[in-house]
């Protein structure tokens, strides 16, 4: 009975500053603190896309481990396999590429932001209700995330990736220890810049940032993406395409 009243004591009396945020109160909270925030409604699409895929770009250093790894997976490519990513057969890209192929759109709701994607009709979710991030997430192709806004920037932490989701098409993995920042901003009224910084221990000998522009295109809607209907390149196990793209098969 003593150890009761003295925990109920302690409940009556904690400090508020030690009690977790009402998610109300927080920027984003509620609906009439969401139209004080930046817009992010809208269809967005990396500005100047195909120009940028041209352009030299820099590469996030793995470890040597991992670096063997990309080096396998290259040599293997050069010998006819590895041509063709899973994603031929249906298995989503997952963060941090998902954000950089076809529109994305951002959908704010109390507490949450939720990013729809139209590749592959993919989601995530954002939550900005003052949750910390978890500490043994589930692994999932878009792993967990969660939002702070600090004035006009919103700050993304997320976690719990799944490794089978590559960070590039030429064969740079991850591990399980990976974690992803985002600071997103508009620069103007439909721009909006997004600074990505990938940390991972085990598969990255540094963290890794980049910047990347998207326009708001505010005319667009996502299309319904769905790859198993009539895909016909699709790979084998080694990654090779079953589309002779015009070629006899042998």
């Amino acid at each position: 009975m003593r150890v009761l009243v003295a925990f109920t004591a302690a409940l009556m009396f904690a400090s508020p500053s030690g009690a977790a945020p009402n998610p109300a109160a927080l920027p984003g909270g509620n609906w009439s603190s969401l139209a004080r925030l930046p817009d992010l409604t809208g269809v967005w699409n990396v500005k100047d896309q195909f120009a940028n895929l041209r352009k030299p770009r820099p590469r996030p250093k793995p470890t040597s481990a991992y670096a063997a790894r990309q080096a396998a997976f290259l040599a293997a490519q050069a010998k006819g396999e590895n041509l063709q990513p899973q994603a031929a057969n249906c298995v989503p890209f997952g963060m941090p590429m998902v954000m950089n192929l076809y529109p994305i759109e951002f959908v704010p709701t109390p507490g949450k932001i939720t990013v729809l994607m139209e590749t592959d009709s993919q989601m995530r979710r954002i939550f900005t209700d003052g949750r910390p991030l978890p500490s043994d997430p589930d692994l999932t192709f878009q792993g967990y995330s969660v939002g702070r806004w600090h004035g006009r920037t919103l700050d993304v932490d997320t976690v719990g990736f799944d490794p089978q989701t590559p960070l590039s098409p030429n064969g740079l993995a991850h591990s399980d220890k990976l974690s992803i920042h985002e600071r997103l901003r508009l620069v103007a009224p439909d721009i909006l810049e997004i600074q990505t910084t990938l940390t991972d221990p085990e598969a990255l000998a540094e963290p890794f940032s980049s910047t990347v522009l998207y326009e708001r295109h505010r005319d667009w809607t996502l299309k319904e993406y769905i790859c198993e209907e009539n895909n016909h390149d699709s790979a084998d196990a080694e990654g090779r395409p079953s589309m002779t793209l015009g070629q006899t098969a042998p």
